[in-house]
Parts: C-alpha cells; sequence; structure tokens
C-alpha cells in the first residue's frame, strides 16, 4: 500500500457523499417545487375523506339521540374510529378541532402545554 492510497482514497469517499448530498438537496427541492405547484392548481393530496358535512350532521344527531357509536357507525358504514374521531373533533375536514363538540356542549378545548408550562425558552 503507498503512501497516499489513504487520503486519496478518503477524497474520492468525500466527493461522492457531496455529490449524494447535492441530489438529495436538488430532489427535495423539486418535490417541494412540484407540492407547491399542484395546491397553486387546486388539487389536493392525500387520502379522501370519508365523512362529509352530511354524514357528519347524522352522526351528531345520531349521538344526540343516545345512539352507541358503534351502532351509528354501523348504520352510516364507516369505522367505530372515524365516528369517534367526528364526535371528538379531530376529523380532517373540520374547520377547528373540537368544533362540533364544544358547540353541543360536550366538550372544552385543553389547553397547549406551552399555556400551562410557558413556552421553555
Amino acid at each position: 500500500m503507498a503512501a497516499g492510497d489513504h487520503t486519496e482514497r478518503s477524497l474520492f469517499l468525500d466527493h461522492g457523499r457531496e455529490i449524494a448530498e447535492l441530489r438529495r438537496r436538488l430532489l427535495s427541492q423539486r418535490i417541494k417545487a412540484g407540492l407547491q405547484a399542484a395546491r397553486e392548481r387546486g388539487d389536493v393530496g392525500g387520502r379522501p375523506t370519508v365523512v362529509n358535512g352530511d354524514r357528519r350532521a347524522g352522526i351528531l344527531s345520531l349521538r344526540e339521540q343516545g345512539e352507541p357509536i358503534r351502532t351509528i357507525a354501523r348504520s352510516i358504514g364507516i369505522s367505530v374510529g372515524t365516528v369517534h374521531n367526528v364526535l371528538t373533533g379531530r376529523s380532517s375536514d373540520s374547520k377547528s378541532p373540537l368544533s362540533s363538540m364544544t358547540k353541543l356542549g360536550l366538550a372544552r378545548p385543553v389547553p397547549r402545554t406551552t399555556e400551562i408550562f410557558g413556552s421553555g425558552r
């Protein structure tokens, strides 16, 4: 093994790492630009929502009548977890978390950790 082999190999590997990092950065920039362009066109990514306004109203109405969550889920044809998310205000298309439960007087917003303990900075 010659005296300069190790540094040459190390230099070669350093350049390879730099190229890989550059490619990752370019890929990230392209993905972000593509997502931004899709948003500007009005395209929405992700999984389609199962609960629309009519289903949400039906779930809330049935629950107000005292129906169990499992019965509501079975009658509407969605999962128990989805019904629970609607009832707790965690469904994806609600305007604000807990909005429907708060309006019904069934829940009150929980303060954020920073409101209790401060920002920690």
